[in-house]
């Protein structure tokens, strides 16, 4: 905008004057030297004045971008510190329930209901893992997979008593950022995945190996694959 404004007076100042001192000329009115000096006089004034200007406008379009950008830091500050403290009582709200399900768990005798309290404290660990993370993540819209399914595998092997019982878990995990959603339901695939292994796999044997691998594809996608060598 500001080179639209200049550009007439720049280009048509420097040809007007050239008019002026022709007409100048053929009356004979100016001396022959000040009809030389005054159109190079007048084109540096306008050149000044063009430079000058710009430079205002140049200096008034950084100073609204500096508190543009300024403002758009702080709203990002804001946004991401909300973000930590919803993720952070989402966790602890996940955690109380976790822990209010166990109690109630242990109130029943049925070994089936038992099992069905246990299986949902692991759904819900999973969730409250991917929580957790991201509370910690430098950005807090995502967090590394590998972290998260090594923290998973590690809360696996203590949730099903995988050393007690001689079973050998093993991971090979690819890292890649994952946002909220895909951490939930990767968490849950591989919390189901696992629990399925552990309970049905190694029935009558006294030990066995899990798998967990996450690994990214040629795509840009990845896939989860859990494997066993039991039943």
């Amino acid at each position: 905008a500001g080179a639209r404004r200049l550009l007439p007076a720049v280009v048509g100042g420097p040809f007007l004057l050239c008019l002026i001192v022709l007409y100048a000329t053929d009356a004979g009115v100016p001396h022959s030297n000040f009809r030389l000096s005054l159109p190079a006089i007048c084109v540096m004034t306008l050149s000044a004045i063009a430079v000058l200007r710009n430079a205002v406008l140049e200096n008034r379009a950084e100073r609204k971008l500096l508190e543009s950008t300024g403002d758009l830091r702080t709203a990002i500050a804001d946004r991401e510190l909300l973000l930590r403290e919803v993720y952070h009582r989402v966790k602890n709200n996940l955690q109380q329930i976790n822990a209010l399900l166990q109690i109630e768990g242990r109130k029943v005798d049925d070994p089936a209901a038992q099992a069905a309290f246990l299986a949902m404290t692991h759904r819900i660990q999973a969730m409250g893992t991917v929580h957790r993370l991201l509370t910690s993540s430098p950005r807090p819209s995502e967090f590394g997979s590998r972290a998260f399914l090594a923290t998973l595998c590690e809360s696996f092997i203590v949730g099903h008593s995988l050393q007690q019982r001689n079973i050998e878990l093993v991971s090979d995990l690819d890292d890649m950022p994952i946002d909220v959603d895909t951490g939930v339901a990767l968490g849950l695939l591989a919390n189901e995945l696992v629990t399925n292994a552990a309970k049905h796999a190694f029935a009558g044997r006294g030990g066995g190996r899990i798998e967990v691998r996450f690994g990214r594809l040629d795509d840009g996608g990845a896939v989860l694959s859990v494997a066993d060598d039991g039943a």
